[in-house]
Order: C-alpha cells, then sequence, then structure tokens
C-alpha cells in the first residue's frame, strides 16, 4: 500500500514544530525552480506552518513520489525525547488495484437495464466564449459500456449545433448513472436548458484562462431505432 522513503538532512524549523501534536504527518509543496521541498503542517494556510525545509538535491526519491502525482506525506514521530520524520507514498500497484476494485463496482452498476419512465434533473457544465442559452437542446453522446467502465463514468458528453465546445454532465452520481445505464439500454437522450447560470468566472484549461458555464436541465428519454 505504502512506501517508506527517507527524509535526508532537513532544516527543522523548532518554533512550527513545537506546535505539533503527536504523531501528525505534513504535507508538501515545491515548484520547479525550487532547491527544496517545504513540509507544512495539516491545515495551515498561506505559508504559515512551515515544519521542514527539505534539500531536493539529496532527496531525489521523495521528489520523484512527490512529482508523480500518488499521494506523498512525511510522518512526524516523538519516542521518547527523539522526534523522527518519516515520509511515505502510496505505491502505484496500490492504486491500480484501487482503480480495478472501482472499476468492478462501477461495472456491477450500469449492469442492470435502466428503462425510463419519466425525465430526470441534471447539471451541466461547459467552458469556452459561449454561454447556455435557455431553451436550448443537447443530445448525449453515445459510449460503449467499455468506454464508461474504463473511465468511470467520465465523462458523460452532450452537444449542440448551437453550442461549438464539449459539454459535460457534472458529478451527479445518480443522474449520471441513470443516463448511462439508458444509453447502454438502448436509449437516446436529450437535455433541455431550463436555466443558465453564466457568472463568467475564469477558469484555467491547457494553460489558457477561459469562461465556466453551468445550467439546470431537463433530461428527456426515447427509444433508439436500431
Amino acid at each position: 500500500m505504502t512506501k517508506e522513503i527517507a527524509v535526508v538532512n532537513p532544516r527543522v524549523h523548532d518554533d512550527e514544530l513545537g506546535k505539533l501534536r503527536k504523531n501528525l504527518s505534513l504535507k508538501l509543496w515545491t515548484k520547479p525552480h525550487m532547491s527544496h521541498i517545504n513540509a507544512y503542517r495539516s491545515h495551515s494556510v498561506g505559508g504559515q506552518g512551515l515544519v521542514l525545509v527539505i534539500p531536493k538535491d539529496e532527496n531525489q526519491e521523495l521528489l520523484e513520489a512527490f512529482e508523480s502525482g500518488r499521494d506523498t506525506w512525511i510522518q512526524v514521530e516523538r519516542v521518547d525525547s527523539e522526534i523522527r520524520f518519516r515520509a511515505f507514498h502510496l505505491t502505484q500497484e496500490y492504486l491500480d488495484k484501487e482503480l480495478d476494485e472501482k472499476r468492478s463496482e462501477f461495472a456491477e452498476e450500469i449492469r442492470k437495464p435502466y428503462r425510463p419512465r419519466t425525465s430526470i434533473k441534471a447539471w451541466l457544465r461547459t467552458i469556452g466564449d459561449l454561454p447556455f442559452e435557455e431553451g436550448m437542446v443537447l443530445s448525449l453522446v453515445p459510449e460503449s459500456r467499455d468506454f464508461y467502465i474504463r473511465n468511470l463514468g467520465h465523462p458523460v458528453s452532450f452537444v449542440s449545433d448551437r453550442l461549438k465546445q464539449t459539454t459535460h454532465l457534472t458529478d451527479g452520481k445518480t443522474a449520471k448513472a441513470k443516463i448511462i445505464r439508458a444509453a447502454l439500454s438502448g436509449y437516446d437522450a436529450s437535455a433541455v436548458v431550463m436555466a443558465q447560470y453564466s457568472n463568467r468566472s475564469l477558469i484555467q484549461e491547457d494553460g489558457v484562462l477561459k469562461h465556466h458555464h453551468v445550467a439546470e436541465a431537463v433530461v428527456t428519454f426515447t427509444p433508439r431505432n436500431e
């Protein structure tokens, strides 16, 4: 599940260390241009709570684990009068096993056919210059069962001739599962925008700032003509 990594020659901030309760973990943070990794008290913000400064050149294994994107942290342990710093990270084998288990659970969740008798409410999200419009109709982009299982049901995409940008169902677990099950049971799905919320907030995607839009929609189903 986890692998222990040695922490070599950290510089300790004793004032922050003294604020730690027994056997707590530290969160890591760094930037590519920095020569060190910072380790902070959990729940500290704004650069406060810096406990350790760890040189990168002496801690390459820790740096590689952190940059892999897998959970990596430092455990502070007090044994009698001694304080130990032990680094851990989740192994790829553990993550692969966990992903396989989630895929099996999701495959079971969407296994049963679903024949919808009523419409359902859902939320849509798009990123780009064009907002949703009330009354706009979007059509579900059907995917294979393997696609949904491999990606744990994300994304569930919709398209419209009036909106030339990617649109996804937001993470509403119940609505998402019903729409996927209906699609796999031979139904087409259409989403009608009932209300749109374009606060024009900017988010970064692929390094570019773009506008973010959401919409409340009603999804209806029709049997597909095979």
